[in-house]
């Protein structure tokens, strides 16, 4: 664990995305991130991207609600009784109940903190393995299945190894049809950010016959029941992602039956050391896992790809190219995946890549300073 962190500042930046975003819970637009920096007297410093998003569509969090928890509540909290290894700050977290994404926040600061003393790639240090990491990309709802269909073919031109459609009441069955049909051999999945319920379920059984990867988070969090029968009825893969919320949520969902592939958020989980668990319980019990994502910057991207170095590669990560979100992103280089589809983990210490604090200064909108 990281000795002599005597700093850690807080700000929010306003970040703008080169495209809106539309998913069945929110349409997302410019990014108000929270990025978390721990420092020594010697200069070493570590980052931390909180995923939050602007409002609590996704999930009981928001960037107010996360700013307010980080200054008042965690950040203190962790100087007070500054900790000594991961185990000690999970213990500090474990006081508050909720608030992952503030909590994976200051993990993430703390892991490339630690990583940097040690001179060696955040990955390496969390125990991953320099295998390149295949990549997918997510398209979200469109205007026209016409605009859909040529995104999809650049994609998968850019050499992207699966596709994501997001979908709701009224862009699903007939969209993923048009897609397949126009793309027979493609490895092809679908989220609904929990749009369905039970009384969907015959209109959702129809999307077996399109050979998808999988079926991802078709109800809401809590609705254990319908993600029994759809597991049990579908011969679709359906994968758990706003439901995963810790190692115990993911142990029960295996244990009921409730899935057969899990999606692991940094954020959504508290970070890398509820990530690593899970990695690990998937990986004893058979059942495929992969890295999702969170309309990240950098930063954030960049504790995804170290993440996703834990993971066997088998489900492509949720890890594009920075291209896709931002005119300039907050690090350098920018995240590149090869014309194969694959992204190569960095060999530089921490995260691997250098902060643009020129930029991140220009986009802060408010920062405060906590001294330990």
């Amino acid at each position: 664990m990281p000795t002599g962190i005597v700093t850690i500042d807080v700000r929010e930046i306003a970040f703008r995305r080169r495209h809106s975003f539309v998913s069945s819970r929110a349409t997302t637009d410019d990014r108000r991130i929270i990025l978390i920096t721990t420092g020594d007297s010697n200069g070493t410093r570590g980052w931390g991207e909180c995923s939050a998003p602007e409002e609590p569509r996704y999930c009981e969090e928001w960037t107010a609600s996360a700013w307010e928890f980080i200054n008042s509540i965690l950040v203190p909290a962790v100087l007070e009784a500054p900790p000594t290894q991961i185990a000690s700050l999970q213990e500090i977290f474990g006081r508050f109940r909720g608030n992952r994404m503030a909590k994976a926040a200051v993990e993430e600061a703390y892991c490339d903190f630690e990583a940097r003393q040690k001179g060696v790639p955040l990955w390496r240090f969390l125990g991953g393995s320099a295998e390149p990491i295949p990549c997918g990309v997510a398209i979200g709802i469109m205007s026209s299945i016409d605009d859909l269909l040529a995104l999809v073919e650049k994609e998968v031109s850019s050499g992207y190894r699966r596709i994501k459609l997001k979908i709701q009441r009224g862009w699903d069955v007939a969209v993923v049809a048009a897609v397949r049909r126009t793309f027979p051999a493609l490895a092809l999945m679908v989220d609904a950010n929990g749009a369905y319920t039970l009384d969907d379920i015959d209109a959702l059984a129809q999307l077996d016959a399109y050979d998808l990867l999988m079926l991802e988070q078709p109800f809401a969090p809590d609705d254990l029941w319908a993600f029994k029968q759809a597991h049990d009825r579908f011969n679709t893969p359906i994968c758990l992602d706003e439901s995963i919320v810790s190692l115990a949520s993911t142990r029960a969902a295996l244990k009921l039956g409730l899935c057969s592939m899990v999606n692991i958020k940094l954020g959504r989980v508290g970070g890398h050391s509820v990530a690593r668990e899970i990695v690990n319980l998937c990986t004893s019990e058979g059942i495929p896992c992969w890295c999702g994502g969170q309309h990240e910057a950098g930063i954030g991207r960049a504790h995804n790809l170290a993440m996703a170095s834990l993971i066997p590669r088998i489900v492509p990560a949720e890890l594009s190219a920075s291209e896709r979100y931002w005119d300039e992103d907050i690090i350098s280089p920018p995240i590149q995946v090869d014309n194969k589809g694959y992204l190569q983990p960095p060999t530089a210490p921490g995260l691997g890549f250098v902060v643009n604090e020129d930029l991140v200064l220009q986009c802060t909108v408010r920062e405060t300073h906590h001294q330990g």
